[in-house]
């Protein structure tokens, strides 16, 4: 509790916080293997089962607890237990009784409006509030630096054969989300674990709007994502109370929330037999501009598209960093209590923030959902948005660059591609490749990729200044 309070004092009593921190992870991962080993007499384990069954509620019931208090802590785990098997006898005894998403959602959005009450409010004039992240560099929007990317993308779309021409889709699409990433997290220094669902919602909505009210392109996809912008919004107001790890824990419910009462509802994503929602091609008149499944499965159309968008959103968030409403919520990022006393709203900051960072996030989702013409919940799960913050840190989570170097790192992206044609058993290694290199950047380089070779450019040119003078 001591190192916990103040490392310092714990330094002056002669304990070293490093063995403490250690010694805390050894106590926390015995526990959870207990805990695994009392569950597997009782239920067949699996990944999805052990993080949505129990990591999940039990973190919740934590967070309810302050991360404090052993007490309430195990008395809301008790009541989230009780109640999610209340629920699964109401499912069973009664038809009227909501079929899915009542059992594992309900509990997380208890937890939501739980710590929206009991958290902090925003610091006033006067209190503290300091937060140590990677430096956001300035945006340079030039020909140069705008052009030269999108030259190498179409020349590789028209150039190569469709499996590259695939990777570069799937690179443009996660440039999209991760740009989503640098404007929340890296601007505005708040956490969410909820994107893809955000991106999902998009999706459905895509779906909802195009083939059953046939909305016509690009006007579809646009309420798509203001729908997703709207889900982003309500999952960020608890920023407004909580920050750093518990509102880590808040998104990361509210997208598991999301993930139980819409995408496995039939009634949004359709019969599972026909591969989910269906999406009509995106067209522009009589100009067809979707990825046709088939004999025109390599026509460069799409891909053009997808990088046309991707440019589009890349160029805005960069004008987003220049603009005054960009600086307000980096200012808020920085010192919320030197912003506060400029005068700058950071309540208002950070749901701007949290809006333009869904709507983006939506953007990605409807690429997803009209690179596949359909969506199902599959693509766009809690882990799925792990896995791309992941990628959008190990890029450089304050760039636009960063983003950039992300998409060509995502997950059937360029690199992991060109890895996979140097060795065809590089595809299961994906996500251990990306999680080894994220905890080396976070230790080593926390500006990720994209700052680090920004950061030796810098001291190169230094060193020839010198060497001039």
């Amino acid at each position: 509790m001591l190192f916990r309070s103040n490392e310092r004092g714990a330094v002056l009593l002669g304990y070293s916080p490093q063995v403490l921190a250690a010694a805390s992870f050894v106590v926390a991962s015995v526990l959870g293997t207990v805990v695994v080993v009392l569950a597997s007499s009782m239920i067949q384990l699996t990944s999805s089962v052990f993080t949505f069954g129990f990591l999940v509620p039990g973190l919740g019931a934590a967070l309810v607890g302050r991360f404090r208090s052993i007490g309430v802590t195990v008395g809301v785990g008790f009541a989230i237990g009780m109640v999610q098997s209340t629920f699964s006898k109401l499912q069973a005894d009664y038809s009227w009784f909501p079929k899915y998403g009542v059992r594992e959602g309900l509990p997380f959005l208890v937890i939501i409006v739980a710590m929206v009450v009991l958290g902090e409010r925003l610091p006033e004039r006067g209190s503290t509030e300091r937060l140590t992240l990677p430096v956001v560099p300035p945006a340079t929007i030039n020909w140069k630096t705008v052009g030269t990317p999108v030259v190498v993308a179409l020349v590789g779309v028209f150039a190569l054969g469709p499996l590259w021409r695939g990777a570069i889709m799937s690179t443009a699409v996660a440039v999209v989300v991760a740009l989503s990433y640098v404007v929340l997290t890296g601007f505005a220094g708040q956490v969410s674990l909820a994107q893809m669902a955000f991106a999902g919602v998009a999706g459905f909505a895509l779906s909802r709007v195009a083939e059953r009210w046939g909305v016509p392109f690009p006007v579809a996809p646009l309420l798509a994502s203001i729908v997703a912008m709207v889900f982003g919004v309500l999952v960020g107001l608890p920023a407004l109370r909580v920050r750093g790890a518990n509102l880590a824990i808040v998104t990361f419910a509210g997208g598991v929330a999301i993930a139980e009462f819409v995408f496995k509802n039939p009634d949004v994503v359709g019969d599972a037999s026909t591969g989910g929602a269906k999406i009509p091609n995106p067209k522009l008149g009589s100009w067809d501009l979707g990825l046709v499944l088939g004999s025109n499965a390599s026509r460069p159309v799409f891909a053009v598209m997808l990088v046309v968008v991707a440019t589009v959103l890349a160029v805005m968030v960069g004008n987003l960093r220049r603009s005054a409403t960009g600086r307000r919520i980096i200012a808020s990022r920085s010192n919320e209590r030197a912003a506060s006393a400029a005068g700058i709203s950071v309540a208002v900051a950070k749901v701007q923030a949290y809006a333009v960072s869904s709507f983006i996030a939506g953007v990605g989702g409807c690429l997803v959902a009209y690179r596949f013409g359909s969506v199902s919940d599959t693509s766009f799960g809690v882990i799925a948005s792990l896995t791309t913050l992941a990628f959008a840190y190990l890029g450089g989570i304050t760039s636009i660059s960063g983003a950039v170097v992300a998409g060509l790192m995502a997950s059937s992206g360029v690199v992991f591609y060109a890895m996979s044609r140097l060795s065809s058993h590089s595809g299961p290694w994906e996500a251990f490749i990306s999680g080894v290199l994220l905890i080396v950047a976070a230790v080593v380089n926390p500006s990720g990729i994209s700052g680090g070779v920004r950061g030796a450019v810098e001291r190169a040119r230094l060193r020839r200044a010198e060497v001039g003078a």
